[in-house]
């Protein structure tokens, strides 16, 4: 039987190193240009425990902005009400100002934004070549 471990976690301890050894230990590199999109999931924005907590992105951009100065969106179409009232709901619109620097945090709502198609490139892994 597995042990399982609760306890309660400030954002400044458990929460913020439990985010940081998966980043580093997950094979995130160094961020040298392109975009960061960080997608949070608001599966209702009236009840907490069905989306991404707040101080869960806040970890994840205190790691990004240690590696990162450029451009930051946090992207998500919630599935049951509307995002933008998510973003406002849960904590979210405070981290455009808490981490902004010249080129900024923005909050898209998936749902409204325009579709832009894409050409993907599936490249055969090693074990086929």
């Amino acid at each position: 039987m597995a042990d399982v471990d609760i306890r309660r976690a400030a954002y400044d301890d458990t929460l913020k190193a439990a985010i940081y050894t998966m980043l580093t230990t997950g094979g995130v590199g160094p961020i040298a240009r392109g975009r960061v999109l960080i997608k949070p999931n608001f599966v209702s924005t009236t009840h907490q425990l069905a989306t991404t907590h707040v101080d869960a992105v806040r970890a994840v951009l205190d790691f990004v902005r240690a590696r990162y100065r450029g451009r930051i969106i946090i992207a998500e179409g919630a599935a049951l009400s509307p995002t933008r009232e998510g973003f406002r709901k849960l904590g979210y619109e405070p981290l455009t100002e808490e981490y902004a620097t010249d080129a900024g945090i923005e909050l898209v709502d998936l749902n409204a934004d325009e579709v832009v198609p894409v050409v993907v490139i599936t490249v055969p892994s090693r074990s086929r070549l």
